[in-house]
């Protein structure tokens, strides 16, 4: 005896193929949407321990060139200075200055007009540096000797953000780090 089968019909065949390939598309659909929620919950920029990016480096006139020359060079060499703040906007610098005028906005707030060396020094080099608008506070005095007032020539030791440049006034505009009277 042999056992038959029935036969499926044509539509019996076409309706399995369908459910068929719609499960299929179901479960790729459902494996596409599991690992894009994966990766959602990732973070995408995350960076790997060995890219972490390094704290720039404070400039100083011993590790670069160029601010070495900015100090060094003429007083009113006013196309380096663009370029120099076009290069190095947002960056710390760090140098030993003195403060060639101070004035008075009321409010004890006051424009520090700071020049590179030491007070009364000449021949003069470099730019002219800005504290603008700030108070005795805001210069982050440090070191053994604070003084409750800075002024016309006290020789400073001067780490700031180099905020902006002036080139009709010719002006490093500075934010204060620290400050410290030397």
């Amino acid at each position: 005896m042999t056992s038959q089968q029935p036969k499926l019909k044509k539509w019996q065949i076409f309706a399995l193929g369908g459910i068929i390939a719609g499960l299929a598309i179901l479960i790729t659909v459902g494996t596409i949407r599991e690992k894009a929620s994966e990766q959602a919950a990732q973070p995408t920029n995350a960076p790997v321990a060995s890219e972490t990016p390094k704290p720039e480096q404070v400039l100083t006139i011993h590790n670069s060139k160029d601010f070495a020359a900015l100090l060094t060079g003429p007083d009113n060499d006013w196309d380096v200075f663009k370029a120099f703040a076009a290069k190095y906007q947002g960056r710390t610098i760090e140098f030993d200055g003195n403060v060639a005028s101070r004035r008075d906005h009321g409010d004890f707030r006051y424009d520090f007009l700071i020049l590179t060396g030491n007070y009364g020094e000449s021949p003069r080099t470099g730019p002219n540096f800005k504290f603008s608008g700030v108070n005795v506070r805001d210069l982050h005095l440090t070191g053994p000797t604070i003084p409750e007032v800075v002024g016309a020539g006290d020789n400073v030791h001067v780490i700031a953000k180099l905020d902006d440049y002036n080139r009709v006034q010719g002006l490093f505009l500075l934010d204060p780090i620290s400050t410290e009277i030397r």
